[in-house]
């Protein structure tokens, strides 16, 4: 066994030597991103916007403007950093400071603290109202109908009541609708807890025990009913502007859009692919990836990301060796306990039918992908912590390629993901 790579693990890096039987077919890596200032990226994406005039050219003195930001648990968006110049864009449309107010897309989430809107908006959060949006509080939702599919599109009623409405946030890679952003914003971003169910069910097959819907997935929205689902729900609504960013592996906005809801949003979906998607000709025996270190190995759920990512380079019976540190452990109670507590995907399904939310469905998917592929998990987790998630806990790179040439006596191929965080291996067809 020869060291070959570092890669990212918490705060530091740990060495990896691949088994001399292993052939390194290549590194996924994304292109490096424009040397360019987040400044020039937010001002081009709202200079250019897309089917839809400027934002300051569809803006009147006297109207009213509601702007949907996301909440706390996307602060990596650095909403900080591009919100004020889409105030300043908003205030050179004619529009009073004390006509504009920001709503927080908390989706199922808690409320949050002024010290957390302050990590949001920055110095804004002390010249703006801002409100967090409570899916469970019934006075403050208003009813537009129901969708094709059933969902009840009960809203959050300031984003009906405004002149104007603007949609921010971020456009990523999404475990079951595809892509984040865009109209995610709307549903689940400031929907019902009614809604919000009702909708994510959709990432099941409708009978009970046959499993997830593999339309629901990352990189795809094709007739992915999830997405269409938050699609029509979102046209009921119809914001006025989107303006969304694409962050970089390196944490920084790589490139923003802006315009028309869903034709922006579309657009996104590309840059996300362009900065963050790698082609390989097919799938590797062994896939060893890092989630990125800290912060993005802090906690399992966290870390499940590189999981759902890098797995599409991976054979059905192959090998993904994930380096997340998980020094905080979990990450969510929900997500472990039905990781780790049910005998098998027909016990947790129906849990997920009776109690869905995203970290029992994150649980559930974790599981899921277990058994199409050994997963070794090297972190500071005990193996008795996963048992009976068909999760292989090890606490070692050694460990970890012990259990590889352990699996595949034979050797194989490999690929190496130094970013399996925010990388997506795409496969020639």
């Amino acid at each position: 066994m020869s060291l070959e790579f570092t890669l990212a693990y918490g705060k530091g890096e740990l060495p990896l030597g691949l088994p001399e039987n292993l052939k390194l077919e290549s590194v996924l890596e994304p292109p490096t991103p424009r040397d360019v200032s987040e400044e020039e990226i937010i001002l081009d994406g709202l200079e250019n916007p897309i089917d839809s005039p400027r934002l300051r050219d569809l803006l009147s003195p006297g109207e009213t403007v509601c702007v949907v930001v996301s909440d706390v648990t996307r602060a990596w968006q650095r909403m900080s950093v591009y919100l004020p110049f889409l105030v300043d864009e908003i205030l050179a449309g004619g529009v009073k400071e004390e006509d504009v107010k920001f709503i927080s897309a908390t989706g199922t989430h808690r409320s949050q603290t002024p010290e957390e809107h302050g990590l949001l908006l920055g110095d804004l959060a002390d010249r703006f109202q801002v409100v967090d949006h409570d899916c469970r509080d019934v006075d403050s939702l208003v009813s537009l109908g129901t969708t094709s599919r059933g969902t009840p599109v009960e809203v959050n009623r300031m984003v009906t009541e405004c002149d104007r409405l603007i949609l921010t946030g971020a456009v990523t890679y999404h475990v079951m609708a595809g892509w984040g952003g865009g109209r995610k914003s709307i549903l689940p971003g400031v929907a019902s807890y009614e809604a919000i169910q009702a909708n994510h069910v959709l990432a099941l097959k409708s009978a009970p025990e046959t499993g997830r819907d593999m339309r629901c997935r990352c990189a795809f929205m094709e007739d992915n009913p999830l997405h269409l689902d938050m699609d029509e729900a979102c046209s009921m609504v119809n914001p006025d502007f989107v303006f969304n960013v694409v962050m970089g592996g390196n944490g920084r906005i790589a490139a923003a859009v802006s315009g028309q809801w869903r034709s922006a949003h579309l657009k996104g979906t590309e840059l996300v692919n362009d900065l963050n998607g790698v082609t390989v000709n097919r799938k590797a025996d062994v896939v060893v990836a890092s989630a990125g270190g800290y912060p993005k190995d802090m906690v399992l759920y966290q870390s499940s990301k590189t999981v759902f990512n890098s797995i599409e380079a991976v054979r059905d019976g192959g090998t993904l060796v994930v380096l997340a540190m998980c020094d905080e452990g979990s990450g969510s109670d929900e997500c472990f306990e039905i990781l780790t507590g049910y005998p098998d995907q027909v016990a947790r399904e129906k849990v997920l039918r009776e109690r869905f939310s995203i970290p029992r469905y994150v649980g559930y998917l974790l599981a899921d992908q277990a058994l199409k592929a050994n997963i070794v998990l090297v972190s500071e987790l005990r193996r008795s912590d996963l048992e009976g998630s068909g999760i292989i806990a090890v606490n070692s790179v050694e460990e970890a390629m012990a259990e590889v040439s352990r699996l595949h006596p034979e050797g194989g191929s490999a690929y190496v993901i130094p970013h399996g965080g925010s990388v997506f291996p795409f496969v020639k067809r």
